[in-house]
């Protein structure tokens, strides 16, 4: 705010107010696709809010992690637990669905945004002084560096056209 910005706050995964189209020159999403049920409407919002050249920078976590790939080789599922996901039922919060960058970038031209710039990242696994299970989870995420689709976020740049 002191450098002049209008900050706005909104719910945009439902229908959205009229006067609030085309008025929005950044939409940033932070870590909140992987948990909504219905993307689409999400994104088509998003794009609605911006105005013509407006940017979305949406930040995810990755499907297709190093950590992820070895658990699924010894029958452990990357997914959220299951017996989280299936006792809530439709109030489950946590992450209905993971992306791979691929299909982030599918999802955003599908609803009309131009994808200008993707990549993936390791920002979530810093060493430990102890306790040899997160360690192991950092050596894992510094071994994924060297496949750079396996690190753990995913951050995606588009611009609505």
């Amino acid at each position: 705010k002191s450098a002049g910005l209008i900050i706005e706050k909104q719910d945009i995964t439902s229908p959205l107010q009229k006067n609030l189209h085309g008025t929005a020159d950044i939409i940033n999403s932070d870590a909140t696709i992987e948990h909504l049920k219905d993307p689409k409407t999400f994104l088509l919002n998003c794009r609605s809010l911006l105005a013509s050249g407006g940017y979305l920078l949406l930040s995810t976590p990755n499907l297709v992690t190093l950590l992820k790939r070895i658990k699924f080789l010894f029958g452990i599922s990357p997914n959220w637990p299951i017996a989280e996901f299936f006792s809530a039922g439709e109030s489950f919060t946590g992450h209905w669905r993971e992306y791979t960058q691929s299909e982030l970038s599918y999802i955003c031209t599908a609803v009309g945004f131009k994808v200008l710039q993707t990549e993936t990242r390791d920002v979530l696994t810093p060493w430990k002084r102890s306790g040899f299970k997160k360690n192991l989870r950092a050596l894992i995420a510094r071994l994924a560096r060297l496949i750079p689709s396996a690190q753990e976020l995913h951050y995606l740049l588009a611009q609505k056209s």
